[in-house]
């Protein structure tokens, strides 16, 4: 029975099994190099494909630098939302993830926020959100302060939750916080708080770039 070969990319998922022209020919293409973290059939232990004897590398001097490995057919992983590594390598994973985290910022800076509020203080981080001081203001004026506790916590929640689901490549991730903090931007815009905007703007390029390769890496 002839060996195959497992590859663990660089978010932990593991990819194959795989036959050795299949690896080879990844090989040749620049998608896996000697420091790739790969299992054989025959042996049940991770090691750097470079230990793999039978793997023939190119010189160091003609290796691309961003391995993945792909397949015609994807794998078939348990919760995998994203089908192959991206082509472009685990420098577009690592682009994604980076971008998927501002979720994470507008989140925890957003719960500063409201921490702050919850104790009279008037510190506020621009990164968060403008539409929990809509909420907090509403509550206050309106004599719900309960209700814009409640709110305000689902606001941050959403945000992490787009962060989970977005490191995982859902596009409706990316898409519904974008809309949301694309709405909350509009709120700077109109309250005339330009560092605000300037740092919203930035956020949401930096979403946008990642829902890009999100979207290519699906589609690929």
């Amino acid at each position: 029975m002839d060996v195959t070969y497992s590859i663990r990319a660089l978010d932990d998922k593991i990819y194959g099994p795989y036959p050795l022209d299949s690896i080879q020919g990844w090989i040749q293409e620049g998608r896996i190099n000697a420091e790739t973290s790969m299992t054989r059939s025959d042996s049940g232990t991770w090691q750097r494909a470079g230990n793999f004897t039978e793997l023939q590398f190119p010189c160091e001097t003609e290796r691309p630098p961003a391995p993945a490995p792909y397949s015609d057919t994807p794998p078939s992983l348990p919760g995998q939302s994203i089908d192959t590594p991206p082509s472009g390598g685990y420098r577009d994973l690592s682009v994604l993830k980076s971008g998927a985290s501002w979720y994470y910022w507008i989140a925890g800076l957003t719960a500063v926020n409201f921490g702050a509020w919850l104790a009279g203080s008037s510190m506020r981080f621009v990164v968060g959100t403008a539409l929990i001081d809509v909420i907090n203001a509403f509550g206050e004026g309106a004599g719900i302060k309960g209700l814009a506790i409640v709110l305000d916590v689902l606001l941050i929640a959403f945000f992490v939750v787009c962060g989970v689901f977005a490191h995982k490549g859902h596009i409706w991730a990316f898409l519904a916080g974008m809309a949301v903090y694309l709405l909350d931007t509009i709120l700077c815009l109109i309250a005339g708080e330009w560092l605000g905007v300037a740092f919203h703007c930035w956020a949401l390029f930096s979403l946008g770039s990642a829902l890009r390769l999100a979207w290519q890496m699906r589609n690929s």
